[in-house]
């Protein structure tokens, strides 16, 4: 069980540094390549990454409610 929330961390925090890495890349990224890469890669990984994250979250809440019933 631990380590499926640990997993949910690691996604957590590599989705933050992406964002704020994307962030510093798109001030200085003024074209339309730019809209379509946030459009067809960061928007899509960040909103997958979200999705895992809150699976995995489930996944930890329903192992935990297995070992405490059958306990």
């Amino acid at each position: 069980m631990a380590r499926i929330s640990h997993n949910e961390i690691i996604i957590a925090s590599a989705v933050k540094d992406l964002q704020r890495d994307w962030a510093a890349t798109a001030e200085g990224w003024h074209d339309s390549a730019r809209e379509e890469f946030e459009e067809e890669y960061i928007r899509r990984l960040v909103a997958a990454a979200r999705t895992a994250e809150g699976a995995m979250g489930e996944i930890s809440r329903l192992m935990e409610q297995a070992v405490r019933e059958c306990s």
